[in-house]
């Protein structure tokens, strides 16, 4: 039934009682005048009939980036200096006062006025009123404008750090923005928030400012990039990785809005009143050969990156470097497989990153790959790249009974064996409760969670896409769960498994800590996962044990020099042999795709 704010006037009890109905459904259901019906709804773009938008008032609720600009700029001034915070927040009130008295006064000045009777100067009542009240108005002005002087220091040295606020807001409409990739992918501004603050808590200290600044953004983009990466399939990661590295690069003023909409248009876009470059006539014959169109597009390109200044050699422009060298121009042209390896003619290799991101991409769109992951390589480097793995035994110190894990499972990935093994290396396996949701479940996962909740155990709730039916209810014991959590036992953990879906509810997408749980591809990844699997702490422990009894006898007849060289010897060989059977495990996986194929066919590894 659809809810009709605008009752039916029309429907009346009787003459002298005379009621407001409206229709709910089928039925006519009498409104107090005071009446009001507020609706709110978690969706990002909802989308209404207009029917709809005529009978209702709709306020879009959703954060700007001015203001959550200015959000982010007050938590960062209040970590760093929350005495400079404090003293705002007190000038604002204070200000605020100061003008709601002098409107006061003037208010009350206005009405004696109107309510003076005969001459006014008579009225010593008012007279007086009026002296006083210039006279407060007088001392109210002076302390207002103090007050913004204040202000103004104030606010001088909060904007030393709006560097930081302007870089994270940017990031945040990336993370925001990848709801549109897959509706897994739901992170609430709390949650963000919540990572923001732990960036400024654990990012290095430093007394000077300029260098706070850069610790706190650098460890942000890392921080954030590990976080929310996990949460992302492979196939997605590339595309966040490069939206991570465009904003990080328009904040830094490597990237400019101009170069940026050529990219995302297809298309050279020039600055306001920029003039475009012709190539001449000799040019154009010594490219007779390449193609027309990309010829344009080249000396656009190249005449855009002029007008933008951003060319290190002075004493060269692009435009001039095509004249100078319009051979190399043609063959880079005609190069069928171009990489970043073989470099740009004359000297274009000392242009901007994404400056030659943007010049591949509009002429040379089979290569637009290779040149993008050079440029997240360059912008984000390798020791944020190289930290996106995980296992559940690492991102444990970060849950607790409050918040569920998600783990989203691709399709064909099994999450439950290593929830079991997981559960078992922490001492759990016996406390655990693990429901495989589908029809008559519902209830048998409501009883678990309760009694879990009550001693401390774990809760595995796998496959909760094939009860769609039931993810209301799961909804409603996730929200009690984070209202009244202090009731609950600190060891309770609530694991969820799911394949990707629109019927998962936003509430819990947003409140979860989620992981991405897939197949790895690749011989690297695979290798990885395995040794992620193992653990650090594991691997040495099965160290020390394979050195132990074979040499127990033999150390104790020689040296403590020796037996150092024999306990070393032998845990190098353990650790070559763990690892080329993590290596031939991931071979196998990865031939598995080709089925008998790949291993009956002779072939060189070299292929």
């Amino acid at each position: 039934s659809s809810v009709r704010p605008i009752g039916n006037e029309g429907s009346r009890n009787s003459a002298k009682a005379k009621r407001t109905m409206i229709k709910f459904g089928d039925r006519q259901i009498v409104v107090d005048h005071g009446f009001k019906l507020f609706l709110i709804t978690k969706l990002p773009k909802p989308e209404y009939l207009p029917d709809v938008f005529i009978r209702t008032a709709v306020l879009n609720f959703s954060v700007t980036e001015v203001g959550l600009e200015d959000q982010l700029l007050a938590r960062v001034v209040q970590h760093e200096r929350a005495d400079l915070e404090d003293m705002k927040d007190r000038l604002t009130v204070s200000m605020a006062e100061d003008d709601k008295q002098l409107h006061l006064l003037q208010e009350k000045v206005l009405v004696m006025l109107a309510d003076s009777k005969g001459n006014v100067l008579d009225n010593e009542e008012l007279i007086s009123t009026l002296s006083q009240s210039k006279l407060t108005a007088s001392v109210l002005k002076t302390r207002f404008e103090e007050s913004q002087e204040t202000n103004q220091s104030i606010s001088k040295t909060r904007n030393l750090y709006k560097p930081v606020s302007s870089l994270s807001t940017k990031l945040f409409f990336v993370i925001s923005g990848l709801q549109n990739i897959d509706p897994m992918y739901q992170f609430s501004l709390e949650y963000f928030i919540q990572l923001f603050d732990s960036c400024l808590t654990d990012s290095v200290t430093h007394p000077g400012v300029d260098q706070r600044i850069q610790n706190i953004s650098t460890f942000t983009v890392a921080h954030l990039f590990k976080t929310i990466s996990r949460s992302l399939f492979e196939d997605h990661q590339l595309c966040f990785s490069f939206l991570m590295a465009v904003a990080k690069g328009l904040q830094d003023v490597t990237i400019t809005p101009e170069l940026w909409q050529s990219y995302v248009r297809c298309k050279v876009v020039h600055p306001p009143n920029a003039s475009k470059t012709n190539l001449p006539p000799q040019m154009d014959s010594s490219l007779s050969n390449a193609s027309g169109k990309s010829l344009a597009i080249l000396t656009d390109c190249l005449s855009l990156f002029d007008s933008l200044a951003i060319w290190e050699e002075k004493s060269l422009s692009c435009t001039q470097s095509l004249q100078s060298n319009a051979a190399d121009w043609k063959r880079w042209l005609a190069l069928p497989a171009w990489t970043p390896a073989d470099g740009f003619p004359g000297q274009c290799d000392s242009l901007p990153h994404f400056c030659k991101v943007v010049l591949v991409s509009l002429c040379k769109e089979s290569s637009v790959l290779p040149i993008i992951q050079d440029f997240i390589l360059h912008e984000l480097g390798n020791n944020i790249l190289s930290s996106t793995s995980w296992n559940l035994s690492s991102i444990f110190p970060e849950t607790n009974r409050r918040i569920p894990v998600l783990l989203t499972c691709a399709p064909g990935a099994d999450a439950s064996s290593d929830l079991e093994k997981f559960a078992h290396a922490h001492g759990m396996a016996d406390r655990v409760f693990t429901i495989s949701l589908g029809q008559g479940q519902g209830p048998v996962a409501e009883r678990a969670i309760q009694a879990a909740a009550a001693s401390g155990d774990w809760v595995f709730l796998l496959n909760c896409h094939l009860a769609e039916s039931w993810l209301p209810s799961l909804e409603e014991i996730v929200e009690n769960i984070n209202l009244h959590y202090r009731s609950y036992h600190e060891n309770f953990r609530l694991y969820i498994t799911s394949a990707p879906t629109t019927a998962f509810p936003i509430s819990i997408l947003q409140k979860s800590l989620k992981l991405a749980y897939e197949s790895p591809r690749g011989l690297k990844s695979n290798v990885v996962q395995s040794l992620h699997r193992i653990g650090e702490q594991h691997w040495n422990s099965m160290c020390q044990t394979a050195s132990q009894p074979e040499i127990a006898e033999a150390r104790s007849q020689v040296n403590h020099s020796i037996q150092y060289s024999m306990d070393r010897t032998i845990c190098t060989a353990w650790t070559k042999l763990q690892f080329a059977l993590c290596c031939f495990h991931a071979l196998v996986l990865e031939r598995r795709r080709f089925g008998a194929l790949g291993f009956n066919i002779q072939y060189g590894f070299d292929t």
